[in-house]
């Protein structure tokens, strides 16, 4: 099986095997139609079923690939979810593809979808003057493989740790890799393949940190907020206090929200340590907690539940431990994103271009924008909150009814240093954006910790054909306008 070198590849148009499943009798491929022209390098299979004429499922399923239709050869087995990514084409015949997928019930019965087909095609992106890639098109490198990255500060001086040590584990092989910080408190691990993780930092005189459960996905590119280390001087008991924000309100508090505090960090499934609420006008003060690592996840009426993570210093009570809550969207495909950051002498500004399925295309519509530039979009793109500097965020953005075949390309422009290159005030703003789509969160990503630029091109959007938004990470910083390209 010959695989196309990753320079070949480009980022995937996702798109849909949908499966009508007909109990004892065949399956019935509906997307993509017959001969049907992708533009991709890696591609998502999806697959449902038409459970009006039986409820019984299927327990795994097979996909076979194949350059013609009578010589199809197996490309995953035993696929247990119904999705699966094929992100190394198998040999094909010329640019064409045949597919074909096999449903096995528990009681060996096996049935089978008619044989598809459709052509790849394989195109060259120019971008002028710069190296950003163009949205939805992107080209990766023979070494774009998986990446986690971080940084390690020390939780009372907040000053970079170095010479910590980093063990990331696969939890199914166990094959640790380690690595120790450098003079600025960076570390970066490669990741050789998908897989579930556990990350330990630890250095003398500091109390460890362990991070359970890090999903790396195919191509990703994870990137952490700052590890705050707690030194053992700072053992003992400390406090936090902060407020909870309405996303869609400058002046709005949430108050009558639950607060679940969890030991660890991301950690929003696991054992219960405290439960306490908001105290009035979005206040919360929570006393007399053990010095150490914790998760606050924040649940209210009507909104989206977010968490963010602590270090408790004993003998300190940590301040300004704010968190955005975005209400529920009324329509199940909206589409809301909320920035945020920790630097109150910094400004920035939230942006958002794309590429409408009407087929009109807009620039860097953000809240400074001419009334001219946005009379046509202001019913379907709006911005709910507008920072200033004193909030440190946060920036919201909501997209209304979009539509499948929309796309959106979502940065982040560092204001306050504008006419300054090589800047590093965002990667060390803490700055985080979330997505929300509908009733649920469907994307965090956090800044790089080690880049520089005025720009952060964070992510990109496409609607898919369900209304679904698929988010591309790109996290990327620059000094280069990021621009459009339809």
């Amino acid at each position: 099986m010959v695989v196309y070198t990753m320079r070949k590849l480009l980022f995937f148009f996702s798109f849909f095997l949908l499966i009508t499943i007909i109990c004892y009798a065949e399956v019935v491929l509906i997307l993509p139609l017959k001969d049907e022209k992708i533009e991709a390098g890696h591609v998502l299979f999806k697959w449902t079923f038409d459970l009006s004429v039986g409820k019984e499922l299927p327990y795994r399923y097979s996909i076979y690939i194949g350059g013609s239709p009578t010589e199809l050869d197996l490309y995953n087995n035993n696929i247990v979810d119904n999705f699966c990514y094929i992100y190394n084409f198998p040999n094909v015949d010329d640019t064409t593809v045949y597919w074909q997928v096999n449903a096995e019930y528990l009681d060996g019965r096996i049935i089978q979808s008619e044989i598809g087909t459709f052509q790849l095609l394989w195109k060259k992106v120019e971008v002028k003057e710069q190296k950003l890639p163009t949205p939805f098109y992107r080209s990766q490198s023979e070494n774009d493989s998986m990446k986690i990255e971080g940084k390690v500060i020390d939780a009372n001086t907040k000053k970079p740790i170095e010479k910590v040590t980093l063990i990331l584990n696969d939890k199914f092989l166990n094959i640790p890799q380690y690595i120790k910080t450098n003079e600025e408190g960076l570390f970066s691990f490669n990741i050789p393949y998908p897989s579930i993780y556990r990350l330990s930092a630890s250095k003398s005189g500091y109390v460890n940190i362990e991070q359970d459960d890090l999903n790396i996905l195919i191509g990703e590119k994870k990137y952490f907020e700052p590890f705050e280390m707690i030194h053992h001087t700072f053992d003992g008991r400390g406090s936090i206090e902060g407020r909870a924000f309405d996303a869609s309100d400058l002046y709005g508090r949430v108050n009558d929200a639950n607060i679940f505090i969890r030991k660890g960090l991301n950690n929003i499934n696991g054992e219960l340590y405290k439960k306490t609420s908001i105290i009035s006008h979005g206040n919360y003060i929570i006393q007399d907690l053990p010095a150490g690592y914790y998760t606050l996840e924040f649940q209210a009426p009507g909104y989206i539940p977010n968490y963010f993570n602590v270090s408790v210093v004993g003998g300190k009570t940590i301040f300004d431990n704010n968190i955005t809550l975005s209400r529920i969207l009324s329509n199940p495909t909206d589409i809301r994103v909320v920035l945020n950051w920790s630097d109150s002498l910094l400004d920035l500004d939230a942006c958002l271009s794309g590429s409408l399925n009407s087929g009109e295309v807009f620039q860097s519509f953000h809240q400074k924008a001419k009334t001219s530039e946005i009379k046509n979009l202001s019913e379907q793109i709006s911005f709910d909150l507008i920072s200033n500097s004193a909030l440190m965020g946060p920036e919201t953005i909501t997209i209304k009814h979009p539509t499948p075949g929309d796309r959106y390309q979502y940065t982040v422009k560092d204001q306050t240093n504008k006419d300054s290159n090589n800047c590093s005030a965002i990667s060390n703003s803490k700055a985080v954006v979330v997505v929300y789509q509908g009733e649920q969160e469907i994307t965090r990503l956090a800044v790089p910790p080690n880049g520089k630029g005025k720009y952060w091109y964070a992510f990109e959007i496409l609607i898919e054909i369900d209304g679904k938004a698929y988010v591309k990470p790109i996290n990327e910083l620059t000094d280069l306008k990021v621009e459009f390209y339809d």
